[in-house]
């Protein structure tokens, strides 16, 4: 394992020493409990968890509220949509101000993309591969960028490797017994 505790050595950050020294001081207080009555321990554990909470989510940022607007998301919503009516128009206008810029940056024609998806949609089918995965922050601030498309959560364990084995083939160490003699033999000769 890695050493991240030394400090000055890649890797190393104070953060996470200070969570793992943390940790270690729970799991050394846990152990040496074990014969205290639950509630005193909880007590004395209470205000440990509660800064290695702290701690965590110093460390990792903060969950948006708001989920980020996804282009394949506001096109499916708009293919539910009447043509020409108030809200088609609206969230035709939404996705425009939203994605139009990064879509020609991009290459794309999101009037071709509208209809793609309209056509998608109809089909009972996904706008994976056939509309690009564009999204933008839900804060508006940051511009539209492409993403990869058809990413989905596992919903199974991986696979697990199971170790090769090696199985002595007696055909094969006999033959190589017979080279070494005759290395062996065509050595002595030499010399």
């Amino acid at each position: 394992m890695a050493d991240t505790v030394t400090a000055g050595l890649a890797g190393a950050n104070e953060l996470f020493n200070s969570l793992i020294s943390k940790l270690d001081t729970i799991k050394s207080d846990l152990l040496g409990g074990l014969e205290t009555e639950a509630s005193a321990l909880a007590s004395t554990l209470s205000s440990d968890l509660t800064a290695i909470t702290g701690d965590l989510r110093s460390m990792m940022p903060a969950i948006p509220a708001l989920p980020d607007i996804n282009l394949q998301a506001g096109l499916t919503s708009l293919s539910g949509l009447t043509a020409g009516s108030d809200k088609h128009t609206a969230l035709l206008n939404d996705i425009t101000s939203n994605f139009g810029s990064a879509l020609s940056t991009g290459g794309f024609s999101l009037d071709t993309l509208v209809s793609k998806a309209s056509s998608a949609v109809d089909l009972g089918d996904t706008l994976s591969g056939v509309v690009p995965n564009f999204v933008k922050g839900a804060d508006g601030l940051t511009d539209a960028f492409q993403i990869a498309d058809a990413v989905k959560q596992a919903t199974e364990d991986s696979v697990k490797e199971i170790a090769s084995t090696f199985t002595v083939s007696d055909a094969l160490t006999s033959r190589i017994s017979a080279v070494a003699t005759n290395v062996e033999a065509s050595l002595a000769a030499i010399t």
